[in-house]
């Protein structure tokens, strides 16, 4: 997933790690806050508050920049 993005509707931006794998079946998360990335885990290193509790939408693009998929809630 190396290029990949996730985006909100500020367009704040999260890249995947360069070399960075999700393999067919598994689950990565991926947190506002600090900390240490791992297989499962990774992590934006924001300090401020990037998503709305009450409306938002995440946008999910490849490395080309294709919207891949998104979530509204």
């Amino acid at each position: 997933m190396s290029g990949w993005t996730i985006n909100n509707n500020r367009l704040d931006t999260y890249r995947f790690p360069d070399g960075f794998i999700l393999r067919s079946g598994a689950i990565v998360q991926v947190w506002t806050m600090s900390g240490v990335d791992s297989s499962v885990m990774l992590y934006w290193e924001s300090e401020e508050e990037l998503w709305d509790n009450e409306q938002g939408v995440a946008y999910l693009r490849d490395h080309t920049e294709t919207l891949m998929d998104s979530l509204a809630w």
